[in-house]
């Protein structure tokens, strides 16, 4: 509770000292101050299906719905506050045109502190551990209350520096290359973090992780056909940062349901082999703006494979149940990344704007089964006690994938609806191609459950995952306009994946005054169980009051 006072002592501090105009604090305007602050709640508006759980406990097959905590219509699942500031120093602007050393000279610092407080005064189920029947399932609730506080409010801290046609940025910094909304293909540099929110519910933006790197650019100019041309680098040294995209644990309102069981995650160790960076080239030809990359990342999305310690029978009426002492191994690993972007106008149509982009993935680990979870039971053997010589572990098979966009954007005047103001449009079309395809391939994301009975009196417990298919196609659409003088923007953003998942969230912006922003959004989730399927149980009504310091 302590904690709950100080975070609303310094919001409420922020919210009284905000209302000072100025964001310049010198007159040669070099040194800024913004930022924002806000508090935003979620109620969950349906039941969520936890219903594989009390199924697993009976040994029953067909066990199915893996959601935790239990959480009812109406409960509050998020109740975020964050306190977000910056100040940006042009240091050369501030001495004057008496500095000639450098053509830049400055530096960025941000911070964000955040309060999560469905932990402290929401549901008893996320504050309470002792509701959870599994021990993997407190843990994972322990876990998700532990990340739930603050543990580095420094954001950005950089310095730009510039001579010439070389500038270098120094420091904690975002970057992103791409030209997708709502899901990334080139642009993985930064890892993700899901812990907060839904894909399509929260700004990628703000999802975003930054890393420590050094970040050249060299501007080259006009070469024959080619103009603007330019090469943008970053190396961000592994023995400084070893961030990876967060796990979302057992607990945390938006993590995706799974079945109790154990898991051990493997973060990269701070050496210079897990270093990463890359480069592009980025230039115009003709109409078309365009850019060629290639980089080394951590995918955001860990390899996951069985491993096996021991064999163990328990007693059941009628025989016995196989009960291995077993653990999926969450592994992440470097990705190589090479891609291409380009965006220009139609030429028949200058209003509507054409982005496209495509993204290779070298040797992604994928999951198969088979050989990611079978092969760790095998490797230990059917004798009952400790594997030997040492635990049986699953393979890592790999494969080549291709991911590849093509957005439309346009403004069009409807105005028998809006008089005032255009309509913007947008819409995406992602799709995924999987080299040398196995029909076996899946997602480590068991759908429900089945037994087996490999000998007679022996019952072993069989989950079913969810398969993947050798192309899968995203359809994501937007469409929003201002109403009343700009201060109302009604919206609607949503996402259709062909295997029959659908994801829409309407939404209403009010804007009072200059800085006082207020936020509805409805999350709908529903269809297969894939892909934002996934989250179908989760639909959500969420409030934001936003104030900027600008």
């Amino acid at each position: 509770m302590k904690r709950r006072r100080i975070a609303i002592s310094v919001l409420a501090a922020v919210l009284v000292a905000g209302t000072a105009q100025a964001v310049y604090l010198d007159e040669a305007r070099s040194f800024m101050v913004t930022g924002k602050v806000f508090t935003q709640a979620s109620l969950r508006v349906e039941d969520s299906d936890s219903g594989g759980r009390r199924c697993l406990s009976s040994l029953q097959s067909g066990c199915e719905g893996w959601t935790f905590p239990n959480t009812k219509a109406g409960q509050l699942i998020q109740h975020r506050n964050l306190l977000d500031l910056e100040i940006y120093h042009d240091i050369a602007k501030g001495i004057g045109p008496q500095f000639t050393l450098l053509d830049q000279f400055g530096y960025r610092v941000r911070a964000k502190y955040f309060y999560e407080g469905v932990y402290d005064y929401g549901p008893t189920k996320y504050s309470d551990t002792s509701t959870a029947v599994f021990p993997t399932d407190k843990e994972g609730l322990l876990h998700a209350q532990h990340l739930d506080t603050q543990h580095n409010p420094l954001w950005n801290a950089y310095v730009d520096i510039a001579r010439s046609n070389m500038k270098f940025r120094i420091g904690r910094q975002d970057l992103s290359w791409g030209e997708t909304d709502g899901f990334r293909l080139l642009d993985m540099i930064e890892p993700l973090d899901g812990r907060f929110g839904f894909p399509l519910v929260e700004d990628l933006d703000d999802r975003k992780i930054p890393l420590w790197m050094v970040r050249p650019t060299w501007s080259i100019g006009t070469m024959g056909l080619f103009r603007n041309l330019l090469i943008d680098g970053y190396w961000v040294p592994g023995t400084i940062d070893n961030e990876i995209a967060p796990v979302v644990p057992t607990g945390n309102p938006f993590a995706t349901g799974a079945p109790p069981g154990k898991s051990i995650v493997s973060r990269p160790s701070k050496s210079l082999d897990n270093s990463r960076g890359g480069a592009r080239l980025i230039g115009t030809v003709g109409d078309v703006t365009f850019s060629i990359g290639d980089y080394v990342t951590f995918n955001d999305y860990p390899s996951v494979r069985a491993q096996v310690n021991a064999i163990n029978f328990q007693p059941i009426p009628g025989g016995v149940l196989v009960a291995p002492d077993a653990a999926f191994l969450v592994e992440f690993y470097q990705q190589q990344i090479t891609g291409a972007t380009a965006t220009f106008a139609l030429p028949f149509d200058p209003y509507t704007i054409v982005r496209m982009e495509a993204a290779h993935f070298w040797d992604e680990r994928v999951f198969i089964p088979a050989d990611s979870v079978n092969k760790a039971a095998e490797r230990c053997g059917v004798q009952a006690g400790p594997c030997s010589p040492g635990p049986g572990l699953g393979d890592l098979p790999t494969r080549n994938i291709m991911r590849w966009m093509i957005g439309l954007d346009r403004n069009v005047w409807i105005r028998w609806l809006n008089p005032e103001n255009t309509f913007y449009f947008s819409a995406q079309y992602f799709h995924t191609n999987i080299f040398s395809y196995d029909r076996d391939l899946a997602y480590a994301v068991p759908s429900s459950t089945s037994y087996v009975s490999p000998a007679p009196g022996i019952l072993a417990a069989n989950y079913h995952y969810i398969p993947r298919k050798n192309d899968e196609i995203t359809l994501t659409y937007l469409a929003n306009t201002l109403l009343y003088h700009g201060t109302i923007q009604p919206q609607v953003f949503g996402a259709y994946n062909t295997r029959g998942a659908n994801a829409i969230v309407p939404s209403i912006s009010y804007q009072w005054g200059t800085n006082w922003f207020f936020t509805l959004k409805y999350a709908v989730i529903f269809g297969t169980y894939a892909d934002l399927g996934l989250f179908r149980d989760r639909d959500q009504l969420l409030f934001r009051i936003q104030y900027n310091l600008s």
